[in-house]
């Protein structure tokens, strides 16, 4: 015991080497102060509690008081948990999903895993998980619920083409890739980014080479709820993009030193226009890659504000078997801003659902005019031919026809903020604006909040010059 109790005293010791003679009696004292308590606690409390109990309490509480969520004890296991969730591993079915009519629907089944081995397909719907309806759950509830431990079995209702079965898949190991890409829409790249794992970086170049091995005439990076993970995969990412020696980030530590990355490989993307596309989700190394290309001007950035995760952590192995991730820097972007706490702006500012990607091919590959087909009381929209899915489903109140009023304007293009000074909402693409007033004494049909979605009317639209139809339960609209 007393060997342990040693240790601490001599981990706190070890931080003196680096701090001014004269601290060196304060940090004796508090190594001793800790060590008196845990000795006293340990031989004399009523409840005899466990040594290792008591040193966890105190690091958890020692770091608590830094009120620094990203630094952390990680003991051997959840050091484990964590290193494979960068690189993609974890114990499930093996596929990848999105939200799609209030359920999900499977977008990727990765190769040699159960969900494969199940024959799960692209498109199939799941709407049920161990026999509990997943409508309305979201996403990563959803994910949760049919991973597990290793050897279960987990009980998927599908619907495939209209027709409903079930599939009992026994969950096991997966490796999950971090970098998928292929060609979509017109001949344009898409390569999605999970995670800035070990072997990131390196399947990154694979996928860009294939990808400009078939000539596309642009690049979408998608890096929406990316966590992020290891810098110097971003840094080397980013050099496919930057000439040589163009400064990639800077990393800024206590005493405002600062160690500046930059790309050092020939630029290889020239002359295809690249769209990163971002969120909420989007952290840490997604926002270093995504800041260096948007301040160096060789990529527009599609979504919405990103995490704002602007600290460096570093890795400490310990002798348990464990590890300190502990804060030891900042990250500071080329253009000089620190992110940490308020993220990355968007140059295009997309918050609906499933709009994302069609915007940042209209960058790419711009058309002369935007159509748009709801359906009545259907969760989903035809955008120039294009199905995407909705959260709000369009209605009809009276003899009156609402669309969701976000989506609609910015599927023609505009950005779409709330203005509480003037009390409405203001829509806006390039030199033209749309003042859509809350108040109700200046609309013919109030602008409508139903489950968290504003909605217009069909009329109000009209009222602000935008083309609209309805025929035949469907509302079409059309920029002129």
């Amino acid at each position: 015991m007393f060997k342990r109790l040693t240790f601490i005293l001599i981990a706190f010791m070890m931080l003196v080497c680096v701090q001014p003679a004269a601290a060196f009696d304060d940090y004796v004292d508090g190594a001793t102060t800790i060590e008196e308590i845990l000795d006293y606690t340990l031989n004399n409390h009523v409840d005899k509690p466990e040594l290792d109990v008591l040193v966890n309490g105190a690091i958890e509480g020692m770091l608590e008081a830094l009120d620094d969520p990203y630094t952390q004890y990680m003991t051997p296991d959840s050091l484990q948990e964590f290193s494979d969730s960068l690189n993609g591993d974890y114990v499930g079915i093996g596929i990848r999903m999105e939200q799609y009519e209030g359920y999900v629907r499977v977008v990727e089944v990765f190769k040699n895993s159960p969900a494969e081995k199940a024959g799960l397909k692209h498109g199939d719907v799941i709407v049920a998980v161990d026999g509990e309806d997943i409508k309305d759950i979201p996403l990563g509830f959803v994910g949760f619920k049919i991973k597990g431990p290793e050897g279960t079995a987990v009980k998927l209702k599908i619907c495939r083409n209209g027709e409903y079965f079930d599939a009992t898949l026994t969950r096991a190991e997966v490796n999950a890739p971090t970098v998928t890409s292929k060609v979509m829409f017109n001949n344009i790249g898409y390569i999605n980014i999970d995670s800035f794992g070990e072997n990131t970086a390196g399947d990154f170049a694979a996928a860009l080479q294939e990808l400009k091995a078939k000539k596309v005439k642009g690049l979408i990076l998608d890096l929406r709820d990316n966590p992020g993970g290891y810098l110097m995969a971003a840094v080397r990412m980013a050099d496919h993009f930057l000439p040589v020696g163009k400064k990639v980030v800077s990393v800024v530590d206590r005493y405002n030193e600062k160690q500046v990355y930059r790309s050092f490989t020939p630029v290889e993307v020239k002359g295809l226009p690249v769209v990163i596309l971002v969120n909420e989700g989007s952290a840490s190394a997604a926002e270093i890659l995504t800041g260096a290309l948007q301040d160096h001007g060789v990529a527009t950035v599609v979504g919405s504000q990103t995490y704002g995760k602007g600290t460096v952590q570093t890795v400490f192995n310990l002798s348990n078997g464990g590890a300190l991730k502990l804060t030891m820097a900042r990250y500071q972007l080329p253009g000089g801003e620190f992110i940490d706490g308020t993220g990355i702006m968007p140059d295009k500012q997309v918050l609906s659902p499933g709009l994302a990607l069609h915007v940042a091919r209209q960058i790419i590959q711009p058309t002369d005019q935007q159509e748009i087909i709801f359906t009545i009381d259907k969760n989903e929209a035809q955008l120039n031919g294009e199905k995407i899915y909705i959260v709000g489903k369009p209605y009809n109140k009276d003899g009156v026809y609402y669309v969701p009023l976000r989506f609609t304007m910015e599927a023609l293009g505009c950005t779409v903020n709330l203005d509480e000074q003037r009390n409405g909402i203001q829509a806006t693409k390039g030199d033209t604006g749309f003042f859509i007033p809350l108040d109700s004494g200046k609309t013919i049909h109030p602008v409508e909040l139903s489950e968290g979605i504003s909605y217009i009317s069909v009329t109000d639209l009209k009222k602000l010059g935008i083309n609209c139809t309805v025929k035949d339960n469907t509302v079409t609209v059309i920029e002129d």
